[in-house]
Order: structure tokens, then sequence, then C-alpha cells
């Protein structure tokens, strides 16, 4: 790096050359030489330093650096990026509280609530088979994509899934009031539409078998025959 005179602007007249920024080569300009040497003092002072920080890092760490960049690099992304998207959701962790935690203090206020006792069976077992796989994950760190992904693998049917859905909702709308989550991660996941079958058309001859099935009488039942049957003696000995 060095400074050299500049004379195609009348109000920056020198410029550091030599200076790179991530890789690419910059000119710094400025009005007088007395500020160009004092930002050229410590781009070097920064330079040196940066040189001396360099032979400390192991080889190991140098060439988990490259390959981490090699592969960021698909995606137009640096180890900058990634190291800030990483440490937010480690802080996002160290604020949050559990899926598990979550779902048990759900079920409490609803509990607290007076909610019908088929409703509190309902939620413990749907939010239950959730908490299985989620407990122990922290609440601020579940993605839409891995509870529809959840939701998927569950394989019932379509209304069965849309109770899940609404389960899961409900319990993350408490989670955002209560302020424990920024946003509701279940509302960007749709309900599953529900397809209703056709009806069946029966012919003549089996509508008239069905009806004749619904109409028969069951057989008695062998031990009913026989208690029958006792108790019609007993009634005639008391009646001679």
């Amino acid at each position: 790096m060095r400074i050299a005179e500049y004379s195609h602007s009348p109000t920056a007249k020198y410029v550091i050359e030599g200076v790179r920024v991530n890789g690419q080569r910059k000119r710094l300009f400025f009005r007088t030489e007395t500020k160009a040497k004092k930002e050229l003092a410590r781009l070097k002072i920064k330079q040196r330093k940066e040189g001396q920080n360099a032979f400390s890092v192991s080889d190991s760490l140098r060439v988990m650096a490259l390959e981490c960049t090699s592969e960021l690099q698909s995606f137009g992304k640096t180890i900058r990026d990634a190291t800030d998207f990483y440490l937010k959701y480690l802080r996002d962790a160290l604020r949050s509280i559990t899926v598990g935690a979550l779902v048990d203090e759900h079920l409490a206020e609803q509990v607290r609530l007076k909610r019908s006792s088929a409703h509190i069976s309902d939620l413990r077992q749907r939010l239950g088979r959730f908490k299985e796989d989620f407990g122990a994950q922290p609440v601020r760190t579940l993605q839409t994509g891995e509870i529809e992904k959840w939701l998927r693998a569950l394989k019932l049917s379509a209304q069965t899934i849309n109770n899940f859905r609404a389960r899961l909702n409900a319990l993350f709308a408490y989670a955002e009031k209560r302020g424990l989550i920024d946003k509701n991660p279940a509302t960007a996941i749709g309900k599953i539409k529900l397809v209703d079958k056709a009806p069946e058309i029966f012919a003549l001859e089996q509508l008239r078998k069905l009806l004749e099935k619904a109409t028969e009488k069951p057989p008695e039942k062998s031990s009913q025959r026989s208690r029958s049957s006792s108790l019609h003696r007993n009634w005639s000995v008391r009646g001679s």
C-alpha cells in the first residue's frame, strides 16, 4: 500500500493504492496528504495484526474454513453468513422453553380454564404424540417446514391430520400470546382439502338383500334359550 498524488479531482488530491477488500483492489481518496498518511498508518497496523493472527490458525481449522467456503459458495453465502445464522439460532434457543415444557404449560392452562374432559383428553393424546418427537427442542427454533413434514409422516386421514394441525396451531398461538415465540409457525400450514366420496348406487336386487338382512332377527344364543326354558318350567310349577 502506498500514497500517490491524484490530479483528476479538485477535492481528492491524494490516493492510497494497493488496498484490498474481500480480495478486490480498492483505492481510497483524501483531500489532504496528512489524512492519507494517517489512514495508511492505521491500515498497515491492521494488516500486520491480521497477518500475525493468520499464523495462529491451525491447519485443521484452515482446511475446514476452505471446505465450508466452497460449500457455501453454491448458495451465494459466506462463512460470515453461516456464522450469523447459527448465532441467531443459538441465542433464540437460550431465551426459549422446550416444546415439552410448552405442551405441559398449555395443558395446565386448559385445565385451569375448566375445558371439558373430552377436550383435555384429545389434547393430551395429540400434543403428547407431538411432544414425543419434539419435546427437547426449543420452541423458538421450531420451523414451519419441520411441523409440516411431521404432519405428513403421520399417514392418517385428511380429517385427522387437520385435527392435529388445529391443536398445534392453538398450542403455538398460546406460545405467541405469552411472548415465547415471535410468530406462530403453524399458521402457514394449510388445511388438507377433504374430498367427498360419490354416493354408492345399489342395484334393485342388492337393495332387497340388504333390507332383508337388516330386518332378520338375530339367532338366539343357546344359553339364552336354556335360561328361557328353565324360567318357563319354574313358572309352570308355581302356577300349578
